[in-house]
C-alpha cells in the first residue's frame, strides 16, 4: 500500500468517524430530527401494515388510508431503514446507519473513481475536499434521500464511462442496476441519467451521422433509454395506482417549484455556509477551463464526472426552487462538483507552479519550489479541514437547522413521549392541548393516535381518535390556561407532573386518592466519553426520578381559581 492509498484509507476512517457521531441521539428538532422521525415511522408502519409506501405520519393501529402516503420522493429510502429495523430493531441508531453508511461509500466511490480517471494525487486531494466539506460533515447521518442517491449516481458514471471504454456488457448490467438504485433514492439521478443519454447520443450522431440506427450505440440508446422511462413513468403509475390521481404530486410540485423574491441572495449568502469560497472558487476555474477546451474540442469523456454534477444541481435547484429555498442540504448534489472539479485545479496549480520554467533556477531551486509548494497545498487544504469542523460545530447542534436558531427545543418533551408510549396501549389515543408543539420527532416515541385540542370535552372528543380509547390529555401548564384542565383535577382524574411543567391527566381513571397523583423531574445522567460521541457532545441522556415536592404543586393545582396568567408551579 503506497502513502496515497494509507492517506485515503485514513480519511475514509476519519470520515466514518464523523459519520457516526451523534448515531444514537434522539430525535429532537430540526431536519436532523424532523426527516429521521418521519422516514422511520414510514418504515415502522411498512413492516407493521406490509404498505411499500410512506406513511410518514400514520401512528393508527389500523393500515394507513392511501390518502396519507407520501408520493414526493422515490421509495428506497425508507424501505432501507426497514431492512435496518429488521436486523437491529426500531433504533434511532439503526435508522441513521442508512445515510451514515452511504455517506462513507460515497466518498471511497468518488475516490475509486478520481482514481482511475485522473490518478492518484488528484483522487486524495478531491477525497480530502470531499470529507471536509461542511455540507458532508453535518449532513452525514441525517435520514434523507440524497447520500444513497449520490453513491448509485457515482456507481452509474462509473458503469457508462468503462461501457464507453471497453463495450463489455457487464458494465451495461453494472448500469443499469445502478441507475435503477438512484432514481429509487432521489430525482437528481434523473438528470444525470438524461445527460448520459445526450452524451451518447452526440457521440453517436459525430461517428455515425447517417447510420446511427444501424450501430450498438443506437441499441445502447434505446434500451437506456427505454429503461429511464420505465422507472419515471413506473414510479408515477403506482402512485396513480395507489392515491387515484396525481393531484398530490402536481400539487406538490407547484409549491416546491416556487420561487421566493429573496431565493436568489438566500442562496449565495449560504452557499459558502456549505461549500468554503477557496472550494467554490477553485471549481468555477475548473469549469471555466472545461468551457475553453469544450470550446477548442479538447473535452474529455472523465469530465463528464463532475459535469454532470454540476448540471444536476443548477437543473435540482433551479426546478425546485422552494425546496431549496426551505432546506439547505438541497445543495447536496453539488458535493462531488465540487470535490472533483476543486481536486483537479489544485493538483495542477500545484504542478504548474513546480514546473514553471519562467522561474530563475538559480534563485528558486526546483527542490524549493517543491517545497514550498507543497507548504501552500498544506495550507489550503488544512483550511479547508478547519472549516469543515467549524461548520460541523456550527450546525450539528442545531440539529442541521443553523438557520432556524431553536436549540433543544423538544429535549424533555422526547422523555415525555417516551413515558406516555410506555403507559399506553396501541389502541388508546393520546390529547395534547395546543399549548405543547407536538410534532414527529415527539410523536415518534409514543407512537399512537392523538390529536392537538384547544379544549378538551370528553363529551366530543375529536374524530380523527376514531374508535381508540383517550388515555392520556397532555399540556404545558405554563402556557395552558388553568380552565384548560382544572376540571379534569377536581373530578379527582390522577394526574403526573413532569418536569415542574408537563402535566398529563389520566382519562382512563377516577379517584379520591391523592396517592395516585406523582411528580417526575428529568435528571440528566453524567456523560461518558461513549455517551459524548454516541449520543454527540451536544446531545444528552437523562431519566426520570420522583420528585415528592411536586405532589404539593399538584395538590394547589387542583384548587387554584381561573386566571389569565395561569399558576406558577
Amino acid at each position: 500500500m503506497d502513502w496515497v492509498q494509507s492517506a485515503a484509507l485514513a480519511l475514509l476512517l476519519v470520515f466514518a468517524l464523523a459519520a457516526g457521531l451523534g448515531l444514537g441521539n434522539d430525535w429532537l428538532w430540526g431536519h436532523n430530527g424532523y426527516n429521521g422521525a418521519a422516514f422511520s415511522q414510514a418504515a415502522r408502519n411498512t413492516l407493521r401494515f406490509a404498505e411499500i409506501g410512506q406513511a410518514q405520519y400514520w401512528t393508527a393501529p389500523t393500515p394507513p388510508p392511501s390518502e396519507i402516503i407520501y408520493a414526493h420522493h422515490p421509495l428506497l429510502l425508507h424501505l432501507h431503514v426497514a431492512v435496518m429495523f429488521v436486523l437491529f430493531g426500531e433504533h434511532e441508531w439503526a435508522a441513521r446507519l442508512v445515510p451514515a453508511i452511504y455517506s462513507v461509500l460515497s466518498a471511497a466511490m468518488l475516490y475509486f473513481l478520481v482514481r482511475r480517471l485522473w490518478g492518484s494525487r488528484v483522487a486524495v486531494v478531491s477525497l480530502f475536499v470531499f470529507v471536509c466539506l461542511p455540507i458532508d460533515l453535518i449532513y452525514a447521518n441525517m435520514v434523507d434521500h440524497e447520500q444513497g442517491s449520490i453513491f448509485w449516481s457515482l456507481v452509474m458514471l462509473h458503469h457508462y464511462l468503462r461501457l464507453r471504454e471497453t463495450g463489455a456488457r457487464r458494465n451495461l448490467w453494472g448500469l443499469l442496476a445502478a441507475t435503477f438504485m438512484a432514481c429509487q433514492f432521489d430525482w437528481p439521478p434523473y438528470y444525470i441519467a438524461f445527460f448520459l443519454f445526450l452524451h451518447a447520443l452526440v457521440g453517436g450522431l459525430r461517428r455515425h451521422p447517417v447510420k446511427l440506427r444501424q450501430t450498438a450505440e443506437f441499441s445502447f440508446l434505446v434500451v437506456f433509454g427505454a429503461f429511464v422511462l420505465v422507472n419515471f413513468f413506473g414510479y408515477f403509475l403506482w402512485i396513480f395506482l395507489k392515491m387515484g390521481s396525481l393531484r398530490n404530486m402536481v400539487d406538490s410540485f407547484v409549491s416546491r417549484s416556487a420561487s421566493p423574491d429573496d431565493i436568489w441572495s438566500q442562496t449565495l449568502t449560504r452557499l459558502p455556509d456549505m461549500f468554503p469560497a477557496l472550494v467554490l472558487s477553485l471549481a468555477a476555474f475548473w469549469l471555466i477551463s472545461f468551457l475553453v477546451r469544450l470550446g477548442r474540442g479538447q473535452s474529455q469523456m472523465r469530465d463528464l464526472l463532475p459535469l454532470s454534477y454540476f448540471l444536476a444541481q443548477t437543473v435540482h435547484q433551479a426546478v425546485f426552487k422552494e425546496a431549496g429555498y426551505l432546506h439547505v442540504y438541497w445543495f447536496y448534489h453539488a458535493a462531488p462538483f465540487v470535490s472533483v472539479a476543486s481536486g483537479i485545479a489544485l493538483v495542477a496549480s500545484a504542478r504548474f507552479v513546480t514546473n514553471f520554467r519562467a522561474f530563475d533556477d538559480s534563485a528558486s531551486p526546483s527542490g524549493v519550489r517543491r517545497l514550498l509548494v507543497a507548504a501552500a497545498l498544506g495550507a489550503i487544504l488544512l483550511s479547508l479541514f478547519v472549516a469543515g469542523v467549524r461548520g460541523m460545530a456550527w450546525a450539528r447542534p442545531l440539529e442541521g437547522s443553523p438557520y432556524a436558531h431553536k436549540g433543544q427545543q423538544n429535549q424533555d418533551l422526547v422523555y415525555v413521549a417516551r413515558w406516555l408510549g410506555e403507559h399506553t396501549a396501541r389502541d388508546q389515543a393520546i390529547l395534547f392541548h395546543e399549548s405543547l408543539p407536538v410534532r414527529i420527532e415527539v410523536v415518534w416515541y409514543f407512537d399512537r393516535v392523538h390529536a392537538l385540542v384547544p379544549d378538551l370535552d370528553l363529551d366530543e372528543l375529536p374524530a380523527v381518535i376514531g374508535p381508540c380509547e383517550p388515555a392520556y390529555y397532555v399540556l404545558d401548564i405554563a402556557e395552558a390556561p388553568p380552565e384548560a384542565y382544572q376540571g379534569f383535577l377536581r373530578e379527582g382524574r390522577p394526574a403526573t407532573l413532569m418536569n415542574g411543567h408537563i402535566l398529563a391527566i389520566n382519562l382512563s381513571t377516577l379517584s379520591d386518592t391523592q396517592a395516585l397523583n406523582e411528580s417526575l423531574e428529568l435528571v440528566q445522567e453524567e456523560p461518558t466519553l461513549w455517551s459524548t460521541y454516541w449520543k454527540s457532545p451536544w446531545g444528552a441522556r437523562a431519566h426520570w426520578v420522583s420528585e415528592p415536592t411536586g405532589i404539593d404543586v399538584l395538590a394547589r393545582l387542583r384548587t387554584i381559581d381561573s386566571s389569565p396568567t395561569g399558576p406558577s408551579p
